[in-house]
Parts: C-alpha cells; structure tokens; sequence
C-alpha cells in the first residue's frame, strides 16, 4: 500500500509506503523496555561485524602467506626489472616482472602493490600505457 502527497509536505510528490516503519524495519524503539530491545539488535550488529572482520582478516592473511612463499622470487624479478629499465631494457623488464608479479601478487597487501607497481612503471618505459593502466587498475 503506498502513498501519494499532496505536494505540500517536505517529502514532496514521490509515492511512498503508507507506513514507513513497518516498510523499512521500525527503527530504535523509545519508551518502556525499549533500551534492552535495541541493545539486543546492538550486539548482534556487533557480532555480525566481528564475524565479517574475522573472514576479511584471514583471506588477506592467505595473501600475505603466498607472497611469504614466493618472496625471493618477487624481490629477484623486480630487482631485475628495475636493472632492466636503468640499462634502457624495458620490454626486457616487462617480461622478467610480469609472470611473477601478475602469478603471486596482489594489490592487496604492501609488498605485492610495490611489485604491481613496478611492473606498471615498467610497462609506462616501455611505452604501453594501455597495460599500464590495466596493473594500475
């Protein structure tokens, strides 16, 4: 069941449910007993945030295990592809960086973003800036 205004309220003409409360979940209750019902809904909140925190801190915990697994190869293939752009060697540098980089790293954690990153700057020497782009995405 909806309602239409009139015009003149703040809402404006836009239909709307004729009871807003039971539509869109009823809010924080005031008045007798309402304190405890609200705490209720605070702690469940709660424990669905904890609960949802605890997911996303173990999948970037898998991320940072892989990069502890392959590290030496990450910090090997940027140290060349860094060599490779000083000695003009772009192209060269691109394909020493971007097996690695693109195999065992994510944006996600701090020493993968680096090695994304200098792939990028890789591509950017190199003179492709459409897969630059892409890394940087």
């Amino acid at each position: 069941e909806t309602h239409k205004p009139t015009g003149s309220g703040s809402w404006g003409v836009f239909e709307r449910p004729a009871d807003i409360s039971k539509a869109f979940g009823g809010g924080k209750r005031i008045g007798v007993g309402a304190p405890e019902q609200n705490n209720v809904v605070n702690e469940t909140k709660a424990r669905e945030t904890a609960e949802r925190l605890k997911r996303f801190r173990e999948k970037n915990q898998a991320d940072e295990r892989v990069i502890d697994r392959y590290e030496g190869e990450i910090r090997n293939a940027t140290r060349r592809a860094q060599l490779l752009v000083k000695r003009g060697d772009a192209y060269g540098a691109v394909r020493a960086l971007e097996p690695i980089a693109t195999k065992y790293c994510t944006a996600k954690t701090q020493r993968g973003a680096d090695a994304l990153l200098e792939l990028a700057l890789c591509h950017e020497a190199n003179g492709d800036a459409a897969s630059a782009k892409k890394v940087y995405a």
